[in-house]
């Protein structure tokens, strides 16, 4: 990335335009780019392919379809967000994907409590002790033990019950 942004220092100016194609850096490259020329255009890749139809093409074809299509004003874009919109888009994604296991392990030991009528024991839905004292077959014994093991399940994670909003709503919250 250090060497795209030293390139682009030396090789670009005010009056250029820019054109990538989506892949995984795009936007630290239109980030470190779009500062130096006067337009970034992101073209959608597979947009793009649909239109030159072309597959196993070298990257100077490539190159020449984008410049093609940019003169025609005809680059099938894609929306560049801001930076900041895209940080917390990001901080939003890692917490859903920390947030999942939980759910799945809380989803996984209600089945359990359903299956056996049983209701959750005071110390709440983790509490090994109360766990090991219901009748449950050695299959479940396995999954309630595996579930209770998981690191989101001991790193803090809340197994809380539902809980009436302050403010008088009716969605209830769960952590």
């Amino acid at each position: 990335m250090m060497r795209c942004r030293t390139w682009a220092a030396a090789n670009l100016c005010q009056g250029d335009t820019v054109i990538l194609e989506t892949t995984g850096t795009v936007w630290a490259i239109s980030d470190s780019v779009g500062p130096l020329v006067t337009g970034t255009v992101v073209a959608h890749a597979e947009a793009v392919r649909q239109i030159a139809d072309v597959r196993g093409k070298p990257d100077t074809e490539d190159l020449q379809r984008l410049f093609r299509l940019l003169i025609a004003a005809i680059v099938p874009d894609v929306w560049v967000q801001p930076a900041h919109v895209r940080a917390v888009r990001g901080l939003r994604s890692s917490r859903n994907r920390l947030g999942t296991p939980a759910t799945m392990i809380r989803n996984r030991l209600h089945r359990l409590l359903h299956r056996h009528n049983l209701k959750v024991g005071e110390n709440g839905l983790t509490d090994a002790a109360w766990w090991d004292s219901q009748p449950l077959g050695a299959p479940e014994n396995l999954h309630r033990r595996q579930a209770l093991a998981l690191p989101s399940a001991s790193n803090g994670l809340r197994f809380s019950r539902p809980t009436e909003p302050s403010g008088g709503g009716s969605a209830g919250a769960s952590g």
